[in-house]
């Protein structure tokens, strides 16, 4: 199956299309739409395809060679035009493109004002996946936000962008013109999944910080699962501001974001770690540390002082299950990694931990012995560790089990409860009164001598370490 057919069947199920049918008659003709703006585009009907009240679903597919020809004037003409009341979802996309090239077309951007027509012809729109580089003035940006602001239904957006220079030249580099875009999503109540990446280099040329106050707003939506933010570079006062938001958020799951961190942005997303319940996945990718709250003179004390500050938090979570974090342009030392081997030796329910981290042998040794346990977490290591119920000892019998012949596992759990090696069996039962019967008609039966107990204790503690 085609990436096309693909996203058609996950954006317009039945279930889709008897909502639409169940709204308005003109739904009973519902078609998907594929525009493919090349060379040989016939711009008349293309315009025809654009004003279709029957179209539920478009796939705009944009050439290099439409570009070289028609210019993005004829792209804003086009759309200009543009009347589909109807629309439930949109893709726009660059076919051409490599995956390593990102969505960047050198030579060519995609006009804003073309993307804030097609947003406000309709009112219906529930998803947005648009894969292009924007081009436009402060101005335009504003619409596009105001645009997005009206999509009252849009429930997911995965925008895939990377902002044209001369916008910044036109801010004159007071403000991101991306922030209309954050305000405008933060008024839409219903949306539950939000992608924006840029497709620069982030060492390079990224989208930047957001304004604060946005982003609060943003991380506060009632419905917002899954928020991604990739290739800006959030400061210091962005992170503080989402994490006051999320820190009571029981709807969120999935977070990733690029920052300069220092140690008021980790500090807070350590009380974000150790209050939030619901999130399962963290991606923070740090492209530098903020020297600001820190000793400018010791960078390696500030990122030691930052790292350690997350992973007192990831040691304190109860809900993350993933966890990515990379820390600025040097690698992460032993000392730091440490921090986060005791966090996962004390959290029972992270399952995967991704880090940047050295060659030598300790860090190599530290990393396995983190995976070892993250294996038993998911194996059912914390309901073990924290279960105090009457079935305590059944649930530790039916797991050393399950281990099998795994020396390394079966070690890990008799040492946590060396109760396992006795073998006691109720007073009360047949079996035990049958061996007190035994034992008193036995008289010449004695008592295991000093060189047994040695020999059985050594038999059971000779066991390999990996």
């Amino acid at each position: 199956m085609s990436e096309e057919e693909n996203d058609r069947e996950m954006y317009l199920s039945e279930d889709q299309s008897d909502a639409v049918t169940a709204s308005t008659p003109v739904a009973v003709n519902a078609k998907k739409i594929t525009l493919h703006f090349d060379e040989g585009s016939d711009l008349a009907s293309i315009s025809s395809s654009l004003k279709d009240p029957d179209c539920v679903v478009l796939y705009v597919n944009l050439y290099a060679s439409f570009m070289q020809k028609y210019g993005p004037e004829a792209i804003e003409q086009l759309f200009s035009e543009v009347h589909l009341p109807h629309l439930l979802g949109i893709k726009v996309w660059r076919p051409e493109c490599r995956v390593e090239e990102g969505a960047v077309m050198p030579q060519f951007s995609f006009p804003v004002k073309a993307l804030s027509l097609l947003l406000r012809s309709t009112l219906k729109l529930e998803y947005l996946i648009f894969d292009l580089k924007l081009a436009g003035n402060r101005d335009d940006f504003a619409g596009l936000g105001n645009a997005f602001g009206r999509l009252v239904m849009l429930q997911c957006i995965g925008l895939t962008i990377n902002v044209d220079d001369k916008v910044n030249q036109d801010t004159g580099g007071t403000a991101n013109p991306l922030d209309p875009l954050i305000k405008g999503l933060a008024k839409l109540s219903n949306v539950t999944d939000i992608i924006i990446k840029g497709s620069c280099n982030p060492m390079e040329d990224s989208l930047g910080a957001l304004e604060s106050a946005g982003l609060r707003d943003l991380c506060l939506l009632p419905k917002l699962s899954s928020l991604y933010l990739f290739l800006f570079v959030l400061s210091n006062d962005n992170l503080a501001a989402m994490a006051s938001s999320l820190e009571h958020n029981n709807v969120l799951r999935e977070l990733c974001i690029n920052c300069s961190l220092g140690i008021t942005g980790s500090q807070a997303f350590t009380r974000l770690f150790r209050r939030n319940q619901t999130l399962n996945e963290v991606i923070m990718i740090v492209t530098g540390f903020d020297q600001a709250d820190g000793n400018p003179n010791n960078n390696h004390s500030i990122q030691h002082q930052i790292e350690a500050e997350i992973a007192e938090g990831l040691a304190d979570s109860t809900s993350l299950k993933e966890f990515l974090f990379q820390g600025g342009m040097g690698e992460m030392s032993t000392q730091s990694l440490t921090h986060f081997r005791d966090a996962v030796k004390s959290n029972y329910v992270i399952e995967k931990v991704s880090l940047r981290v050295g060659d030598d042998h300790a860090n190599k040794a530290l990393d396995e012995e983190m995976k070892f346990l993250m294996e038993l977490n998911k194996l059912g290591r914390g309901e073990l560790l924290t279960d105090t119920t009457v079935h305590r000892d059944a649930r530790w019998t039916r797991m050393l089990a399950k281990m099998g012949s795994d020396i390394s596992n079966l070690h890990y759990l008799l040492s946590m409860n060396p109760s396992l090696c006795c073998y006691s069996v109720d007073s009360s039962s047949p079996q035990r009164s049958r061996g007190k019967k035994k034992a008193a008609s036995t008289a010449t039966q004695s008592q295991p001598t000093k060189r047994t107990r040695l020999y059985r204790a050594a038999k059971y503690q000779r066991v390999n370490y990996r």
